[in-house]
């Protein structure tokens, strides 16, 4: 349920209402209200709804609200998960977001629950995350949301979730509207306490539009002036909007100066106002603070409660409105320092500093430091930019600036945004840091953010520079720049040919260090750019042995990116698997959106290299969404890619049309070593739509790119499809010479699938008996290596040839065997295909199967091979990030599509349609 409505129309006292009624019914109910202040603590809402019942929980059930993915809620509300250390910080707030909806459905597995967020218009932007997130995956879970907040432009902060959350309620949307003439009449015969005429009542109703609260502090301030009732409607009708803080005023008039300075205090504090707090702000005792409380609750400007609350936030709002801007800013800067006595979170009396004055105070840089520290840690990289961008502005000591703006940079970085802020504050706090190692981890950073933003020379010139500094002086750190500096070359070769270079001298080393490890998955990054993919692999093996190098740089270390890489590449795809798996479950562990992008991605790159389409899109779609989610600057066009080439094969042009228009295939895109496969897929995609002019123009382009990098790997295979377009067009003399290349590179790159297309390739081009041979050698060939789709497709184009030459019995059994081939790949367009040369040859095939695994969704197959893993619908639903009827309803649909029963006999259908 969503209640809008303006100040004081009664959407507190409407929640409060509802709060009771639920509780009668034994729902639990968590309650927690936005404030303007507490508006700048990461997930204050969040910790106003959990923190306290999980502080009250006993270990044992602590440890289970907090179990599974619901171990990174523990960071935004304050309690240990007790999933011991080693969890780490996300960097970015949706693995706690996630983490918080998993808590919720924890607790609502003990009985219904409901979470109230009152004045939702002053929540911080983290928990109103957390709030539509949850509303969006309500189904299942015996939860209720119950939000208040004011209509737009009426006060608060714009938050589009806010809008989204109105929408989602739908009919459970209630917008509170004013009170009419007999309402009003009653409230205003209550405070009047007698008659009063109709002609009062309208005017009061036309003075407060209605609305319950004003109408309250308008009457009491006539009764305040003594002003007589036949009077009091012209009296009314003159008076303006400052009605209710001229009321306010009025009774703060009447009291003591000391009510005054209280309620000035307690309207800074706000929801801090502790009796103590005020005292240490106002100078007064606490015995006097609390005497002048009485006063003001008796004039009803405050409410009864601890800490001090006002009756109403438009009274706090006029009190503090008040204020003139050098004393609001002198009071914030005093309601820190009382804050920081108390050695509280610092993110409280950061919330202070933020609204006072610069002055050069070494304590509150330290203050702003901390709060920055608990706000990354929650995964608020934006709050964390904005605290130390006010921590600079203070400004630091000279001793403190280099840690300031390494800081900054850092939650720059994390932030996402323009990227070249965040590399000269790393940068400049390189030059500052004497310590060597952080000095250098510094460099790395800022190197990798100019990288982000496509300045690879930069990056490179950064770390050489960097490099020259330390070599003489640590040569670990050296070989630790080397490798980063290396693995830019991997990328983007003329960018960083030194490094390159000068990894040559240390192919020889143990790996007993991790610096070493690096090195040697660089050289096999060096290697796969040479084309010598038997060296590769060995290097890739030496770095990536006993997991050293993932636990010394985690899972988005391009180190390990690399080495893995090229054991893909080499058809290792068994031994890249392991420690892939041990990666996503360090990324995992720590939260971390784009490390599980990156190694989600390198998954779909193994599902294409096997040529398994359904796998390739489910996993090409996992990893974009995790790359949204991130809200990271971390590239992903190629994954749209991927995406598009699974449709293509799939037969399903128009979607693919879409994803390929994403990945940003053309001229602008930047030139990257394993950057080719949007023009892959974009030939293939207009090569299944007869035009192969363009097609031809897309692959000729990567040509002219790869001979500019002067790389000779193979990761892409794109000449057959170059030698497809050729023959269309009729240009038999460049297919020739494509082919010719392919194959020369196969002398170097010499693995049975590369072998098998290039041999496959050469017999396309060739045509006649000579292309028999050699298409029937490329397909014997690829049918001992992992790319069934390339085998399928060397079927296909072996049955096609023989049928072309007239040997229509022959081409009969390659043809059959490239549908069913295609069909268990998935490659709908392939079987199609390979069916209409089937009937050219004179068969009459089956009609295609429309059922088991070819017949699941992307979604559906990707929850189905997580089944049979053996991982619980709960742990699907975790990591997938979707609810567990979602889970359910994936499930059943694909038991009904491989004709099965139960779980258990899930995985025996999907292999035997795999086989």
């Amino acid at each position: 349920m969503f209640v809008d409505g303006h100040a004081g129309i009664g959407k507190t006292s409407l929640l409060k209402a509802a709060r009771s009624r639920l509780r009668a019914a034994g729902v639990r109910v968590l309650w927690a209200g936005g404030q303007e202040l507490e508006g700048e603590f990461a997930f204050g809402i969040v910790r106003q709804l959990f923190e306290r019942l999980l502080q009250d929980a006993s270990p044992d059930e602590r440890r289970r609200l907090l179990a599974g993915p619901a171990a990174l809620a523990s960071v935004a509300v304050g309690v240990e998960s007790g999933r011991g250390a080693g969890g780490g910080s996300p960097d970015s707030p949706f693995p706690v977001v996630h983490g918080l909806y998993w808590l919720t459905a924890n607790l609502a597995e003990r009985g219904r629950l409901a979470l109230f967020v009152d004045d939702a218009h002053w929540a911080d932007a983290l928990s109103l995350r957390f709030v539509d997130y949850l509303a969006a995956r309500l189904e299942g879970l015996s939860v209720e949301v119950v939000v208040a907040a004011r209509p737009p432009g009426a006060g608060g902060r714009e938050f589009a979730v806010l809008t989204r959350l109105r929408e989602r309620a739908g009919s459970g949307l209630l917008r509170l509207g004013p009170l009419g003439l007999e309402p009003a009449g009653a409230l205003v015969r209550d405070r009047l306490g007698g008659e009063v005429s109709q002609g009062l009542v309208a005017a009061c109703v036309e003075a407060t539009a209605g609305n319950p609260f004003l109408l309250g502090e308008l009457v009491d301030a006539l009764v305040a002036d003594r002003v007589a009732p036949e009077a009091a409607a012209e009296v009314v009708l003159s008076l303006g909007p400052g009605t209710v803080a001229r009321s306010v005023m009025l009774r703060l008039g009447s009291l003591p100066t000391a009510a005054a300075r209280v309620a000035e205090a307690v309207a800074v504090l706000e929801a801090q106002a502790e009796p103590r707090r005020v005292a240490g702000l106002t100078g007064m005792s606490v015995e006097e603070v609390g005497v002048a409380a009485d006063a003001l609750e008796a004039a009803n400007v405050l409410g009864g409660e601890r800490p001090l609350r006002f009756v109403h936030p438009i009274v706090r709002q006029a009190i503090y409105g008040g204020l003139q801007s050098r004393m609001r800013a002198r009071l914030h800067a005093r309601a820190a320092e009382v804050l920081m006595e108390e050695q509280g979170p610092p993110e409280a009396a950061a919330a202070h500093v933020l609204l006072s004055e610069p002055r050069g105070d070494r304590a509150a840089v330290e203050l702003l430091r901390r709060a920055a520290g608990v706000a990354l840690s929650r995964g608020g990289a934006g709050l964390a930019r904005r605290l130390l961008e006010r921590a600079l502005a203070e400004p630091p000591s000279h001793d403190q600036l280099g840690e300031v703006l390494g800081e900054l940079g850092v939650a720059e970085v994390l932030a996402g945004g323009e990227l070249s802020p965040a590399a000269e504050h790393l940068e400049r706090a390189a030059a500052l840091t004497g310590d060597r190692g952080l000095r250098c981890e510094r460099v790395s950073l800022a190197a990798r953010t100019r990288s982000y933003g496509g300045d690879f020379a930069g990056a490179a010139a950064l770390l050489e520079r960097e490099r020259a500094a330390v070599s003489a002086e640590d040569r670990y750190e050296a070989l630790r720049l080397l490798a980063d500096e290396a693995g830019i070359g991997v990328l983007a070769p003329l960018a960083a040919p030194a490094a390159l270079a000068a990894l040559e001298r240390h192919a020889g080393r143990s790996g007993e260090r991790p610096e070493e490890l690096a090195v040697l998955a660089e050289l096999a990054g060096k290697r796969w750019l040479e084309g010598r993919v038997g060296e590769a692999i060995e290097f890739a093996r030496r770095a990536l042995a006993g997991g050293r190098l993932l636990a010394w740089q985690g899972s988005l270390s391009w180190a390990f990116n690399h080495a893995v890489a090229v054991l893909i590449d080499g058809d290792q795809l068994e031994q890249a698997t392991s420690p892939l798996e041990a990666g996503l479950a360090v990324a995992r562990e720590q939260g971390s959106l784009p490390g599980l992008a990156t190694l989600t991605g390198l998954q779909a790159i193994i599902a294409w290299r096997r040529g398994m389409v359904l796998e390739t899109e489910a996993l090409s779609r996992e990893v974009l969404e995790l790359f949204a989610a991130s809200g990271t600057s971390v590239p992903d066009p190629h994954y749209w890619a991927y995406l598009g080439a699974a449709l293509v094969e799939a037969g399903r042009l128009a979607e693919a049309e879409e994803a390929i228009a994403r990945s940003g295939a053309g001229p602008g895109l930047p030139n990257l070593t394993f950057g080719g496969m949007p023009f892959v897929a974009r030939a293939r995609l207009r090569l299944a739509e007869g035009r192969p002019e363009e097609a031809l123009q897309d692959l000729l382009e990567l040509r002219s790119r790869e001979k500019a990098l002067e790389v000779r790997h193979m990761r892409f295979a794109w000449r057959r499809d170059a030698v497809q377009a050729s023959l269309a067009l009729g240009d038999a003399e460049l297919a020739a010479e494509l082919a010719g290349e392919q194959l020369e590179l196969t002398t170097r790159w010499d693995i049975p699938s590369a072998r098998g297309i290039a041999l496959s390739t050469q017999g396309l081009a060739a045509g006649g008996g000579e292309g028999l041979e050699l298409l029937a050698q490329g397909a014997a060939l690829l049918a001992g290596s992992p790319a069934r789709l390339d085998h399928a497709r060397a079927l296909a184009d072996l049955g096609a040839a023989l049928r072309r030459e007239g040997r229509r019995a022959q081409a009969r059994q390659p043809l059959t065997a490239a549908i069913e081939q295609a069909r268990v790949c998935g490659a709908t367009a392939l079987s199609e295909r390979a069916r209409g040369e089937l009937v050219a040859a004179g068969a009459r095939p089956r009609r295609q199967r429309f059922t088991g695994a070819e017949s699941l969704t992307a979604a559906e197959w990707r929850v189905a091979r997580l089944a049979t893993q053996g991982h619980s619908n709960r742990e699907i639903a975790a990591a997938l990030f979707i609810t567990v009827r979602t889970v359910e309803n994936h499930l059943a649909r694909c038991y009904r599509k491989l004709g099965i029963g139960s779980r258990q006999a899930l995985a025996g259908a999907l292999e035997a349609d795999h086989h």
